[in-house]
């Protein structure tokens, strides 16, 4: 939904990232709900900082997020870790124009893993294109 990761350099494959570089370009939170998926985003960077204290990589993470979103910056300092199970989406999507989405992220279980689903409230404009997509890769 986001973009072809398969053409996307390894260290450029991260979510949060491209969310923070491409800011209101291609995915916007509704209103009133601007600045959720930053913070989310923090809460998660926390705690996985909290489950590996050594981890330089993460620290790196946390500077070059909380540097480019005042959202982020302020969801780190808040020193959140409960997750939001479940964020609402405005997207432009190359081929099946403005989506408004649910984004939920799941833990898997004893691994590092998160699985990110997409859905559309059923019967609206955007659960029909997200139906035509399915239906062109078929």
């Amino acid at each position: 939904m986001i973009t072809d990761f398969g053409l996307l350099p390894a260290e450029e494959r991260h979510t949060v990232r491209l969310s923070i570089r491409l800011s209101g370009t291609l995915c916007t939170p509704p209103a009133g709900a601007e600045g959720e998926f930053a913070r989310q985003s923090a809460a998660q960077l926390r705690t996985a900082t909290a489950r590996y204290p050594a981890n330089r990589v993460l620290g790196e993470l946390v500077n070059e997020f909380a540097a480019h979103s005042p959202d982020f910056a302020a969801g780190w300092r808040n020193h959140g870790v409960r997750p939001i199970p479940t964020l609402r989406k405005h997207m432009r999507h190359v081929q099946l124009d403005d989506l408004d989405l649910d984004c939920q992220t799941l833990l898997l279980p004893g691994t590092d893993l998160r699985l990110v689903m997409y859905t559309a409230e059923p019967g609206s404009s955007s659960a029909a294109a997200l139906a035509r997509l399915g239906t062109r890769r078929a």
